[in-house]
């Protein structure tokens, strides 16, 4: 542990314009390492103690830092510029919108993606909080804005598909994911959920209004964290065109499934984002939560005992009256 502090003391001195700039001097570099269960990346957190020029004062600056391949880092790293130099750019952030950190290259540690950002929990650990519930208005707030500013964005990813053909994949996906679920039950389904499964393929088929969007394309719980004060958006290397409800409804799916209780968070969130009226409202986020809800059941790999048919219904009752 000393001989890696050591390591980065030397250099994070020529990398952060705190030194290489500003003439501060490094006091000490201490790294606390975060347990990697449950997150995309392993993670380590560096506590910095320096001094400002001709200042006595002992100052603080953490920062995290995930251990990714290489590619990936690079992937990130310049995903992460655009979108600051775009939507989450410093003029048009909100105090109370979601951002994304302010990265830090390392040539001398090509894997390590660093950023000034002290994450104390990410959306999953923050729902199952027992906090106040304007915090989670708030937090819904701010993650729903920040959500509607990157589908709102003049930004044009790479997309490998068009419109259309994002329409036919999406209607061939969910029905797939329906007819696995239907052939992995071990007992005739009721009338209800036939009358359920059924409605939703019909829905699917006809829903008008598609759009593609500059969207994060892979959002759940883990790519959204906060510091205890902000929440940041991270994980972006794959942004693409899509449709915008695709995020919004993977993300309340997810919520769905670790933090089922906390409504008030997921209700914030789609209040937040559709307060401008944007195209699609609640009908076909709903078709969006349900599809994802269905596929994120069918990736966990359903057996006699988890019983899918009665979550179905439980969380699809959840769904409509979100």
């Amino acid at each position: 542990m000393a001989a890696d502090e050591l390591f980065m003391s030397k250099v994070l001195i020529g990398a952060l314009p705190t030194f290489t700039k500003r003439n501060s001097k490094l006091v000490s570099c201490q790294i606390f390492r975060r347990a990697a269960t449950g997150v995309s990346h392993p993670e380590l957190r560096y506590v910095l103690k320096y001094r400002k020029a001709e200042s006595p004062k002992l100052n603080t600056l953490v920062l995290t830092g995930r251990l990714m391949l290489e590619a990936q880092t690079r992937a990130e790293l310049a995903m992460v510029k655009t979108l600051r130099e775009g939507p989450f750019s410093e003029t048009k952030k909100d105090a109370d919108s979601l951002c994304v950190a302010k990265p830090i290259r390392l040539t001398s540690v090509p894997r390590l993606l660093l950023q000034e950002i002290d994450v104390a929990a990410d959306l999953r650990d923050f729902s199952l909080a027992i906090l106040d519930k304007s915090q989670m208005v708030n937090a819904g707030k701010a993650i729903g804005r920040g959500l509607r500013r990157l589908h709102e964005c003049d930004i044009v990813f790479p997309s490998e598909q068009s419109l259309v053909e994002f329409q036919r994949s999406f209607i061939k996906g969910a029905q797939s994911v329906l007819s696995a679920l239907e052939e992995q039950r071990t007992q005739a389904p009721t009338i209800e959920v036939q009358r359920r499964i059924a409605e939703l393929r019909k829905d699917v088929e006809v829903m008008d209004g598609w759009q593609l969007a500059p969207t994060h394309g892979e959002l759940n719980c883990r790519c959204i964290v906060t510091d205890g004060q902000q929440f940041f958006l991270q994980d972006v290397a794959g942004c693409r065109m899509s449709h915008p409800l695709t995020d919004v409804s993977s993300l309340l799916a997810d919520l769905m499934f670790v933090s089922p209780n906390n409504a008030t968070l997921r209700e914030a969130i789609v209040n937040e984002y559709f307060s401008r009226g944007q195209a699609g409202g609640n009908e076909q986020l709903e078709l969006f939560i349900k599809t994802s809800i269905i596929a994120k059941l069918a990736s966990l790999g359903t057996s006699p005992k988890d019983s899918w048919i009665e979550s179905l219904i439980i969380i699809f009752d959840g769904v409509e009256s979100h």
